[in-house]
């Protein structure tokens, strides 16, 4: 039986980006936890932005353990385990001066912010859980899309010197956006194509499903949230010369 550790920036992104492969590998046997790293609670007050975002949601009160909630449901709906970590999605974080450090939903994307504190905490989390436990296969996301805490992400696992998958973030591959540049020091190969059996797949849905509050923003199209899912992985599959569904990753390693 292998250890299979997904750290993923948000309460949904590993589902949604590598449910089936994630669903595929329990089925077999694997052991697979979800560590979602910017899972932390929030009180308020609440900036703007972040209250827009709730209304979306469809959540007032503790929008963060609801949340929590519907992760474990997801998670667990997989036959994963799930591990909140501490970090504060950066629709709660402060600047150095006080103020918020996105007022903008614009800014969640392609947006670079000056954090050093974050980022050397974040690695240290990273690094000990590793050193904990050290895992089979390491998955995280390749930070598609450029959201800030999928960039802090993804360069707190690489920074532990260790070989990862990185996945294609959804929603932003199916929008055409692309991954920044991967931090000094690492490389990646070419994208790998993981096909998603019929079982696999159902899991996958039946556990992006149970991210209730998050489907308006993640489907902002509306329809039938499956419909969507399949039509990015049969064109990926497509792409790299497969049959669908596929789910996408680049295998990242430190340079030689």
């Amino acid at each position: 039986m292998a250890y299979v550790l997904a750290v993923s920036p948000h309460l949904d992104d590993a589902v949604l980006s590598a449910g089936g492969h994630l669903a595929a590998r329990i089925a077999r046997g694997d052991e697979v936890v979800v560590y979602t790293v910017f899972a932390g609670l929030a009180a308020p007050p609440y900036s703007a932005t972040a209250l827009r975002v709730h209304e979306q949601w469809g959540l007032a009160a503790d929008p963060v353990g609801h949340r929590r909630a519907e992760d474990r449901e997801a998670v667990a709906a997989l036959g994963a385990v799930a591990v909140h970590g501490p970090f504060l999605d950066v629709l709660y974080r402060r600047d150095r001066a006080g103020g918020w450090l996105i007022e903008s939903r614009d800014r969640l994307t392609g947006s670079t912010v000056d954090e050093p504190d974050l980022e050397r905490e974040a690695a240290a989390t990273i690094a000990a859980l590793l050193r904990d436990r050290t895992p089979d296969l390491l998955l995280t996301c390749a930070a598609v899309g450029g959201h800030v805490d999928h960039l802090r992400t993804r360069d707190a696992v690489l920074a532990a010197g260790t070989a990862a998958w990185l996945w294609e973030d959804m929603p932003y591959a199916a929008v055409g956006m692309s991954a920044p540049p991967l931090p000094p020091g690492t490389v990646s190969g070419p994208a790998l194509a993981r096909p998603v059996d019929p079982a696999a797949w159902t899991a996958k849905c039946a556990a992006v499903g149970c991210y209730r509050s998050q489907h308006s923003m993640v489907f902002p199209a509306g329809g039938d949230y499956r419909d969507t899912l399949r039509a990015h992985a049969e064109q990926r599959a497509t792409d790299l010369g497969h049959d669908g569904p596929v789910e996408v990753f680049w295998s990242a390693r430190p340079a030689r």
